[in-house]
């Protein structure tokens, strides 16, 4: 972590240094076929949870996860539109 700027409180930087680690764990899983980070990583991308808001990733996850099973991300595509 870089040094924390004036306006900038540590926590500020802790909680976004957290929510990079957990995005990037999230990805990383996901694209080893987990099914439960690709349905987390979905829903961080639908709701732009420590992430830019995507519906299109959102999509790509969700689809994955519920190919792989996932009866939330069935779910999700069924009442969901995209």
């Amino acid at each position: 972590m870089s040094e924390i700027g004036q306006n900038e409180s540590y926590y500020d930087r802790r909680v976004k240094y957290e929510e990079e680690e957990t995005l990037a764990w999230y990805t990383y899983g996901a694209e080893k076929g987990d099914v439960q980070n690709q349905f987390d990583l979905a829903y961080k991308y639908f709701n732009g949870d420590g992430v830019e808001k995507s519906l299109e990733n959102a999509k790509k996850w969700f689809e994955e996860a519920s190919r792989n099973g996932h009866q939330g991300a069935k779910t999700a595509l069924q009442n969901l539109s995209f």
